[in-house]
């Protein structure tokens, strides 16, 4: 291509890792919460006193949420710019954080839990985009193997860190972590992150709209509830009924046990338990 140069960027921006840096951190939550809490859902049933099954909305609605903003953030990108889209969906991750943290109750827990879904649908396509935009040809690739490396290493540290957490101090402060990366975030989308995009402003389709929110929502949904039913057909349950089965368990056992002791003191010594005559018995006929 001619005036191709792979050493350009297609906006220059003296470190582009800082104005990545935003994106980072609120792409790192987003995933690192999606792990994280699934350690904290026995406190969570626990302090609310509500269902298993209930609690499991926390990580079903959040994917719910996420599944259906983020293919609009395609769109908005040409009616925002990208900027004022990454502080509002670092603001409203941050604001659901805060309102899941200081919930007095299960529903309003879950509103602020929905919420978040909001922030991370649209953090995680835009840092893709913007990776295209602000690195040169021959640094995308590194760039995007960083980009998947967060997206990745998050998952994998979500329950270690909220185990710590829950040992060291409560379940709000899952929460309340998630807000303070989310306010360091904001500083560098605020003072760093550019707008790559021109605002073209196109149609919005509604009936495309909502035909997406149905199709993808629906989707989502029915890949959660079905994995929900088939770990259950599969004899899953949860640790409040495991422990139930294994007290009984352990009941049963001893009262076998019990029994078994209270027909050996019955029975004469030398006769075993279906009538017979013993070891020893035998032994001293055949003398």
């Amino acid at each position: 291509m001619q005036g191709f140069d792979p050493h350009k960027a297609h906006i220059e921006v003296a470190h582009p890792y800082l104005t990545m840096m935003g994106l980072y951190l609120g792409g790192f939550t987003g995933m690192f919460s999606e792990t994280s809490l699934n350690i904290a859902l026995p406190q969570l049933t626990e302090a609310f006193g509500v269902d298993v099954a209930v609690m499991q909305w926390m990580v079903v609605g959040y994917m719910l949420v996420i599944g259906i903003v983020l293919p609009f953030a395609s769109l908005l990108m040409k009616w925002f710019s990208v900027r004022k889209l990454t502080l509002f969906a670092l603001g409203a991750f941050f604001i659901g954080s805060l309102i899941s943290g200081f919930a007095p109750s299960f529903e309003v827990m879950l509103g602020g839990r929905l919420v978040q879904g909001v922030g991370t649908g649209l953090v995680l396509p835009m840092m893709f985009a913007v990776v295209l935009e602000v690195f040169a040809p021959v640094k995308i690739g590194a760039a995007m193997g960083l980009t998947a490396l967060i997206i990745m290493f998050a998952p994998a540290i979500g329950p270690t860190l909220s185990g710590i957490i829950l040992g060291a101090l409560s379940w709000r402060f899952i929460f309340f972590t998630f807000a303070v990366v989310l306010a360091v975030a904001m500083v560098f989308a605020a003072k760093f992150l550019v707008n790559p995009y021109e605002l073209t402003r196109p149609r919005v389709d509604a009936l495309s709209c909502a035909l997406s929110c149905l199709g993808f929502g629906g989707v989502v949904l029915g890949l959660r509830v079905h994995a929900g039913a088939g770990s259950c057909s599969a004899g899953g349950i949860n640790a409040a009924e495991e422990a139930q089965l294994r007290r009984r368990g352990r009941g049963a056992r001893r009262r076998r046990c019990v029994g078994a002791w209270r027909d050996a003191r019955k029975r004469p010594a030398g006769i075993g338990r279906n009538g017979g005559r013993g070891l020893l018995a035998g032994s001293a006929d055949a003398n």
